[in-house]
């Protein structure tokens, strides 16, 4: 598991990731509960990233991300994942995963970016 920075509407998103660049599978985006971060997900993409890209985000203002000026609404929050998956160059499609507050942000993401999301688990 490594970790970067990426930029989205609020300045610079921290990720972690994990598996293969070049796998057959669509990437698998996590979005952590608030308030918390990406780390909790580690076990988890341990597991996962052995035949496909795992990606997980910090919520602006969570973890290492930047935060907001202002706590933005859901659709705002989806929507910087979007910006950031953009900033990747991940043109989809993708897998959303999603634990408590981040099944909120798994669905809107999904409705905001139907081109980009394949399926999602909540």
């Amino acid at each position: 598991i490594t970790r970067g920075y990426t930029r989205c509407r609020y300045g610079q998103m921290h990720y972690r990731v994990a598996g293969p660049d070049d796998a057959a599978l669509p990437p698998l985006v996590l979005l952590h509960q608030n308030p918390a971060s990406s780390y909790e997900y580690e076990p988890l993409m341990a597991e996962m990233a052995t035949d496909r890209r795992v990606i997980a985000f910090d919520t602006p203002g969570y973890g290492m991300s930047d935060a907001p000026p202002s706590p933005p609404g859901v659709e705002a929050y989806a929507a910087s994942f979007g910006d950031a998956l953009d900033a990747m160059g991940v043109s989809g499609p993708v897998d959303l995963y999603g634990f408590h507050t981040g099944t909120l942000l798994c669905i809107e993401l999904a409705l905001l970016r139907s081109d980009l999301v394949r399926r999602v688990a909540l």
